[in-house]
C-alpha cells in the first residue's frame, strides 16, 4: 500500500514537471517568434520581452522594450501635425528599421562621447532646455504639451531620448572640425558616426525584412 502510494506520488510529480517544462518551452517558442519574427507589441509580449536584446553595438545592448518605445514615439510623430507636414509614408518594416536605427545611432553617439570625455549632466540639460523654451517665447506647460502631442513622451523622456543625443552630437562635432558652420559640423559628425558603425558593426537580432 505504501509502495503504491509512493509510486503514484512520484508519477504525479513527474507528470506535473513534464507539463511545466512543456508549457515553459511553448512560451519560449511563442515569445521568440513574437519578438524576433513578427516584432509584436501585444501587451504580453511587451511585458515578458522588454529586456530581451533587439540589437548589440559593441558592449551596448538595445533592448526590445527600448525598440518598442522608439517605434511608438516615431509612429506618434508621423501621426502628429508636425509629422503630417513632412508627408512621410513608411511600411511597417521601414518604420521598425528607422526606430531601431535611431537607438543604434544613439548608442554609437554615447560611445563617441565617452571616448572624448564629453558629458552633459541632467542639471545642465534641464537648464539648456529651459533656455530653449524661454527663447521660443513659450511656457514650460506649452512645451510639455507639444512634446506629449508629438511623441507621446514626458519631458524627461524627451530630454533623455532626443535632446541629450543632440547635445552630445553637437559637442562631438565641435571636436572633429574647426569650422563653426552647422553643415560642416553635421557632416563631420555623420562621417564619424559612419566610421564607428563600420568598426563596431551592429548586430541586429530582429527580422526587419
Amino acid at each position: 500500500m505504501k509502495t503504491s502510494f509512493i509510486k503514484t506520488f512520484r508519477s504525479t510529480h513527474l507528470l506535473t514537471a513534464l507539463i511545466l517544462v512543456t508549457a515553459l518551452a511553448l512560451v519560449g517558442i511563442w515569445l521568440t517568434f513574437s519578438v524576433y519574427v513578427v516584432r509584436s507589441d501585444a501587451p504580453l509580449a511587451r511585458r515578458l520581452a522588454t529586456n530581451l536584446p533587439a540589437a548589440r553595438i559593441g558592449d551596448s545592448v538595445v533592448t526590445y522594450g527600448a525598440f518598442l518605445a522608439s517605434r511608438d514615439a516615431l509612429r506618434a510623430y508621423l501621426e502628429s501635425p508636425a509629422g503630417a507636414q513632412e508627408a512621410i509614408q513608411l511600411t511597417s518594416s521601414e518604420l521598425d528599421r528607422k526606430a531601431l536605427d535611431r537607438l543604434i545611432e544613439q548608442a554609437l553617439t554615447e560611445d563617441l562621447a565617452r571616448e572624448r570625455k564629453i558629458v552633459v549632466s541632467p542639471d545642465e540639460m534641464k537648464k539648456m532646455f529651459a533656455d530653449l523654451v524661454r527663447s521660443s517665447s513659450s511656457t514650460r506647460e506649452e512645451a510639455d504639451g507639444q512634446i506629449k502631442n508629438t511623441f507621446h513622451w514626458t519631458e524627461a523622456q524627451y530630454l533623455e531620448n532626443l535632446f541629450r543625443p543632440q547635445i552630445l552630437a553637437t559637442r562631438i562635432a565641435a571636436t572633429l572640425t574647426s569650422s563653426t558652420k552647422p553643415n560642416d559640423q553635421a557632416n563631420a559628425f555623420a562621417n564619424a558616426l559612419s566610421a564607428r558603425r563600420g568598426k563596431d558593426k551592429p548586430r541586429v537580432y530582429l527580422n526587419l525584412k
